[in-house]
């Protein structure tokens, strides 16, 4: 920020070197200073940044400014730490404009806040209340308040160290001159400054955000002018606010000691930031590419048995990944600390009557697998753009996914999974998912599994204290038992799952099935299940995108979408294929996967693999066959089996899983009698035998699909956000009682 002749400018709080204790616990407990700045580098600092003044307000000290205070544009501060001689709370008061005796007279009226403001009124020192909601203990009461309002009518409503949020609501609690005079009447003082006037400050500590907030007032030739405009209340609060990056260099500059382990890329990023050459931003983005970088001692890890999977390799990228997250641990311990301050501040909002009605209700989305074609993705495509006003969801995702806008995020690893060797994950920075939930200011997190990005979502939620909303969409202990055959590792999956799942303040399933399943599955309080039913666009899917050359118009096309991986059972559905016998009767498979090379050879001329279709493609591929199959026993909603009826397809379904709950059995499809091969046989064999029952169930599943509207999903979907939240739906709520009187 540069000065103009039109106004004078000055950071009325910042600190240096020369500061006291500050009173902290932890600076005491760890030997912490509370500014490593020199005095003359703040000096220099806050006229590189434009300040047409320069104070230091050192914590209950003067040194570091005395050695300034040959400058003509420097004025002599300090921040007082003042207690309330009644009751022992406690208050920081910067003073400026005074001189050594002064110091001396203040320092002896620090235990009563009273006598303080009584002294320094008849001296004419100006001075402001710092940080006015500054409240650790989170124990702030509208009788306290009162007394900041009779005693201050200049209040540090931009403070560089606090939240926007925060600093908003000091403005908002700040007393106008009218509320002023009647608090100081109340409690036996004169009133103070001709007028009630906001001060801003960096309330820097680490020497990198001097001058970044600061105080404007009409033009001053003198440091007394300045003072003059001051005392009069002729000022205002200007520039940044705290975000999480910010808080957390100026802790990490504070660890730092000159000659010391840092290393020199962080010692040069300080400096760089004091001269405003990167933002705090940018910082935090190098700091977390440079945490997970290859390492001396990043050998893989040598295995005592052969490696055919590359498990050795993922090894060594987990633990990369896991030592590099430790590095950033600064970041998500002061992103922890602003999110309990965050909170502390709408609490006290409420107790001053001022809180604001937050609508719409603010959701982080956590998904694996949305850049891929899977069918929560296709869920969430489908979902998000029916949920009305009242809620917003934003994805947060490595890679943009195709109709899905969300917030991009950086890949710090990735993860390959040996059962799933074409599926790559993308192992996100905690630190910057934290940042982004924090910067979207999330009233929860939605997690769909326990990938990376669902465990990040779990980690980000306990550590901003907000709620989990967690979706279960797929049985992951029956996936690791039907692709392995290990029985203990399907059990630890199952464990684990368990316990992700019991740590969500909600979760929805899919289906009833699913909703019946899982409180017995993994030992979950039915109470804090729901359902979000799927649904189907019946304009995207429907018969009408029928295309048939004449060449095939005397087949029975077989559909089956879905993954090519073991425990869909497609092995089971060539088979049964197989049985039938029916030259006429073509399999068509939809979808891609690790054991397409297999099942091509088990199926032979019996069937045509397409790869993955999409759009328009795939809704042609639906609804030009005639019988859809999904031989899948562990499927939890069967959003397929919807698509297809929308299609005008009869349905054939394993008994075992939530497929079956989507279809009419015996009216728009058949469940199988077991999940043998030889039962899908005979229900293929009904239908493919009778072309008029065919028809029929196909009218029927039609009929059936229609009832399953997206916007219906999306409103249970909004209510179970509302649950987790503990907030009533958006009608209900109530405007703020008042503004504060």
């Amino acid at each position: 920020m540069r000065s103009t002749s039109a106004e004078a400018t000055a950071d009325l709080h910042c600190h240096s070197s020369a500061s006291g204790p500050n009173g902290n616990w932890w600076y005491a407990q760890l030997g912490l200073a509370d500014c490593m700045t020199p005095p003359d580098e703040v000096y220099g600092q806050a006229k590189e940044a434009g300040m047409t003044f320069v104070t230091l307000t050192d914590h209950d000290s003067i040194d570091g400014a005395l050695e300034l205070a040959q400058h003509p544009d420097f004025i002599i501060g300090e921040e007082v730490t003042v207690c309330f001689a009644d009751n022992g709370a406690r208050i920081d008061v910067v003073v400026l404009g005074l001189d050594e005796r002064q110091h001396g007279e203040i320092q002896a009226r620090r235990d009563d806040a009273f006598a303080l403001v009584r002294y320094l009124r008849t001296q004419r020192l100006v001075h402001f209340l710092a940080h006015p909601i500054y409240d650790p203990a989170n124990a702030l009461e509208p009788e306290h308040l009162a007394r900041l309002g009779a005693l201050f009518p200049l209040w540090e409503t931009r403070n560089g160290a606090r939240l926007a949020e925060a600093n908003a609501l000091a403005e908002r609690l700040h007393p106008d001159l009218e509320r002023h005079r009647f608090l100081a009447a109340e409690h036996g003082i004169e009133p103070g400054a001709p007028r009630p006037a906001r001060i801003g400050g960096s309330d820097d500590h680490g020497g990198t955000d001097v001058g970044t907030t600061y105080t404007v007032t009409p033009p001053a030739a003198s440091r007394d002018e300045f003072l003059d405009h001051l005392r009069a209340g002729r000022c205002r609060a200007a520039g940044l606010h705290a975000n999480p990056a910010r808080m957390t260099h100026m802790v990490m500059r504070l660890l730092d000691r000159p000659g010391g382990p840092a290393e020199q890329r962080r010692v040069e990023a300080w400096c760089e930031l004091g001269a405003g050459g990167v933002t705090h931003r940018e910082v935090a983005r190098l700091a977390e590419a440079f945490a997970v970088s290859a390492d001396e001692d990043d050998d893989e890890i040598r295995l005592p048995f052969a490696d055919p999977s590359g498990v050795g390799r993922q090894l060594t990228g987990v633990r990369r990944y896991l030592r590099g997250q430790a590095k950033l641990l600064p970041y998500l311990a002061v992103q922890a600390y602003l999110a309990r301050e965050r909170q502390g501040a709408r609490e006290l909002a409420r107790r001053m009557a001022v809180a604001s009605t937050r609508v719409p209700l603010r959701v982080a989305l956590l998904a694996d697998g949305l850049t891929s074609t899977n069918g929560v993705a296709e869920t969430y495509r489908e979902i998000l753009p029916q949920l009305d006003g009242s809620v917003t969801v934003t994805p947060i995702v490595c890679g943009q996914p195709d109709g899905i806008a969300g917030v991009v995020v950086a890949r710090a690893e990735t993860l390959a999974i040996p059962i799933y060797s074409d599926l790559d994950l993308p192992l996100p920075h905690l630190s910057e998912v934290a940042e982004r939930v924090f910067d979207l200011d999330a009233d929860l997190v939605h997690v769909t599994g326990p990938g990376p990005f669902g465990l990040a979502g779990l980690a980000v939620a306990k550590l901003l204290r907000l709620p989990l909303v967690a979706s279960y969409h797929t049985e992951l202990g029956d996936y690791a038992r039907l692709l392995t055959g290990d029985p203990l590792l399907a059990e630890l999956v199952h464990a684990a799952t368990a316990r992700f799942y019991g740590a969500a303040d909600v979760v929805i399933a899919p289906s009833q099935t699913v909703a019946e399943r899982v409180p017995r599955l993994l030992g979950i309080d039915p109470g804090r299940v729901v359902v979000a039913p799927q649904a189907v666009d019946c304009d995207r899917f429907s018969p009408a995108h029928r295309e048939r050359p004449p060449s095939t118009r005397d087949e029975v096309i077989v559909l089956c979408v879905a993954r090519l991986s073991r425990e869909k059972s497609i092995d089971c559905l060539i088979e049964a294929i197989r049985r039938l016998a029916r030259p006429d009767v073509r399999l068509v498979m939809v979808g891609d996967g690790p054991a397409r090379g297999e099942l091509e050879r088990l199926a032979g001329r019996q069937a045509t693999f397409t790869g993955w279709l999409r759009g328009g493609a795939l809704a042609r591929a639906f609804a030009s066959a005639d019988v859809f199959v999904l031989p899948s026993a562990t499927e939890t909603c069967g959003q397929v089996v919807l698509e297809a009826q929308a299609s005008g397809l009869p349905c054939v379904v394993s008994p075992t899983g939530a497929a079956r709950e989507v279809i009419m059995p015996g009216q728009s499809g058949l469940v199988a009698a077991n999940d043998s091969a030889a039962a899908i046989a005979d229900c293929l064999r009904t239908l493919v035998g009778d072309p008029e029952q065919r028809a029929a169930m196909g009218r029927a599943a039609r009929a059936n699909a229609q009832t399953r509207s997206w916007r219906a999903s999306a409103q249970a979907l909004a209510d179970a956000y509302r649950l987790a939240a503990d907030r009533p739906p958006a009608a209900q709520q109530r405007e703020p009682l008042a503004a504060l009187a």
